[in-house]
């Protein structure tokens, strides 16, 4: 179990995000924290051909923020907090702590 976990530049590329966020999680310690950077659904990828050129091309999953958000509390993290840097979003959460625990 380890008290934190990074991601950078990569998140967007996994086939399957919330497996990899699944599995960020479960290697977490209770209370650890995620912090990632990634690309996100602003500047130029507010475009739609660029995300479907990202997609198709290069097999990128490009978040919008609130998608974001609801997609790392499904899979276990709370606390999530960001800035956004163009097209760059820098993130952290915290690991949700078990059911009937303080």
């Amino acid at each position: 179990m380890f008290d934190g976990v990074t991601c950078c530049g990569a998140l967007h590329l996994f086939p399957d995000t919330k497996k990899a966020l699944a599995e960020m999680n479960r290697v977490l310690k209770e209370g650890g924290k995620l912090a990632v950077m990634m690309f996100v659904n602003r500047r130029f990828f507010r475009f739609r051909r660029i995300r479907e050129h990202a997609r198709e091309k290069h097999g990128a999953h490009v978040f919008d923020v609130e998608e974001l958000s609801s997609t790392l509390s499904k899979t276990g993290f709370k606390d999530f907090t960001y800035d956004v840097y163009g097209s760059m979003i820098l993130f952290r959460a915290v690991k949700k702590l078990a059911r009937g625990i303080a």
